[in-house]
């Protein structure tokens, strides 16, 4: 399938994602450049949790190529 007939969307992280989250900061790539030590789902849960339950002002989304998540990006203000 060509890059040009899939379907790039975004959606609300919720919480069954924290799982997946925490499988892909520890992967070897984020590890070196954004997660550097290595990290729990216990440990996302409780530091993204609060995006997910609107706690916070930062909304964090997951990208999908039809509908399989392939990334994760935030929203927030700078001042926030």
């Amino acid at each position: 399938m060509s890059l040009l007939t899939q379907e790039i969307t975004f959606r609300d992280l919720e919480g069954g994602d924290l799982a997946r989250l925490a499988e892909w900061l520890n992967r070897p790539h984020l590890r070196r450049s954004y997660q550097f030590e290595p990290t729990t789902p216990e440990a996302v849960a409780a530091k993204y949790g609060s995006y997910v339950r609107g706690d916070t002002p930062t909304h964090s989304h997951l990208a999908l190529l039809d509908e399989a998540p392939f990334g994760y990006l935030q929203c927030y203000r700078i001042a926030d």
